[in-house]
């Protein structure tokens, strides 16, 4: 079974480590409450547009998890979009 999950969220956080835990602890709390009632494997698709902040938090926290994708969406065509990342740890996207 896959379950599709949509982020979008701020860029600028004031604890990402703690936002981070908190992701972290739903994605279980999803898996544990899915293993209670079924048998089949659980996977994730994270969709998201992979701004810094929330978006990549989740989109991370997703990819960690086994039979786990992402999918990608972008609000504007993609060079338009690119131009919104200033910063070069902006651009470079680790997922």
């Amino acid at each position: 079974m896959t379950l599709r999950i949509g982020v979008t969220g701020h860029r600028h956080l004031a604890d990402p480590t703690a936002a981070t835990r908190a992701i972290e602890r739903e994605l279980d709390r999803l898996e544990l409450t899915h293993a209670s009632t079924s048998k089949e494997t659980l996977a994730f698709t994270v969709i998201s547009a992979l701004a810094r902040g929330a978006d990549r938090l989740v989109a991370e926290a997703g990819l960690r998890r086994p039979h786990s994708r992402l999918e990608v969406v972008t609000p504007m065509p993609l060079d338009a979009y690119r131009e919104d990342f200033v910063a070069a740890e902006d651009r470079a996207v680790d997922v």
